[in-house]
């Protein structure tokens, strides 16, 4: 112990021998100094790819989530497209059956009644020649049926469609035009389209031809 103490009091007192002895333990501390910082470094790198690895890791499970949802939703549309589907075809089977049948009962019940309702109607125009209203050929005709539409041309022709949901038979239209309105101004208009229904020249109806075919 003495022998160290003495070394150790003759190597500081040696100006040259301390220098070297300070260099020596200045470059020890840092060493350590640089030691600690690199493990400081080492732990931040480490730390952030631990972080960098977990965000990694999330996101990709995320991903697989969102892609797991997105499939089953699909799944989900295209079952309910399907069953939409066979309702709307269902449906669009039960309307065509509808309209089979309902122009089926349509052509039965024309045989079996007048076929003949709806008749086209012209009238001269010219100086001191009104017009004709719906409600004049409504007023005028009604007493030979039941008017359902009266359609009035939109040109400059006079001529109009009325049509009867139920008319008389020809000998009550005959009858009906004994009392005429030969005293009205409707007169001479009335006259002639009884002429003609009670010629028979009455137009046919067509399935065919739009219900205003003529205009």
């Amino acid at each position: 112990m003495f022998l160290k103490i003495s070394k150790a009091f003759a190597l500081l007192s040696d100006v040259t021998a301390r220098a070297a002895y300070d260099h020596v333990l200045a470059a020890k501390t840092a060493r350590k100094v640089y030691i600690q910082r690199r493990q400081q470094e080492g732990s931040e790198k480490r730390r952030k790819l631990r972080e960098e690895l977990e965000r990694r890791e999330a996101d990709a499970a995320s991903a697989r989530k969102k892609e797991e949802d997105a499939n089953k939703q699909l799944e989900k549309e295209i079952e309910r497209l399907r069953r939409e589907g066979s309702k709307l075809l269902q449906r669009e089977r039960e309307n065509v059956e509808r309209e089979i049948h309902g122009d089926t009962a349509m052509k039965q019940s024309c045989s079996s009644e007048t076929p003949f309702t709806r008749y086209k109607l012209r009238w001269k125009r010219g100086v001191g020649i009104s017009g004709y209203y719906e409600e004049d050929i409504r007023q005028l005709f009604s007493k030979y049926g039941d008017i359902s539409n009266v359609v009035l041309s939109s040109g400059d022709r006079g001529s109009a469609i009325i049509e009867f949901s139920k008319l008389m038979d020809e000998e009550g239209i005959l009858k009906e035009s004994e009392h005429a309105l030969t005293s009205t101004q409707f007169a001479d208009f009335e006259a002639e389209v009884l002429t003609t229904l009670a010629a028979g020249t009455k137009r046919k109806v067509k399935n065919t031809k739009s219900k205003f075919d003529d205009f």
